[in-house]
């Protein structure tokens, strides 16, 4: 299945030892070289610390959505009315979006186009 293939090719492309920009940098470069139209979660635990990463291909073929209220931030590929405001928003096409569980830092990397 398309799932399985993308799974390996982020297995191959991640390891423990990186650091959190390094393993940022490779999520992006290994999603470069996926033809077609995506929009992804990943969950990345690490020893120290979880990363949540997301985003959709280039073109934003696929939709992602991203809200925040009360300190909570949710994604869905659906406008869902969770706080009664429906303050959803499209994530950026072509980003690779990074949350640190522990820190709560959020970082962004563009997608490389190959």
């Amino acid at each position: 299945s398309d799932t399985r293939v993308v799974i390996d090719l982020l297995k191959g492309s991640l390891s423990e030892s990186m650091s959190a920009e390094k393993e940022h940098e490779a999520v992006s470069l290994a999603l470069s070289c996926i033809h077609g139209e995506f929009a992804f979660i990943l969950c990345v635990p690490r020893s120290n610390s979880t990363s949540i990463y997301f985003g959709r291909d280039c073109l934003g073929r696929r939709s992602l959505l991203v809200s925040r209220f009360d300190g909570v931030l949710a994604l869905s590929s659906v406008s869902v009315d969770l706080s009664g405001t429906s303050a959803w928003t499209e994530i950026r096409p072509g980003t690779v979006f990074r949350i640190d569980m522990k820190s709560g830092e959020e970082t962004e990397k563009h997608i490389p186009k190959m």
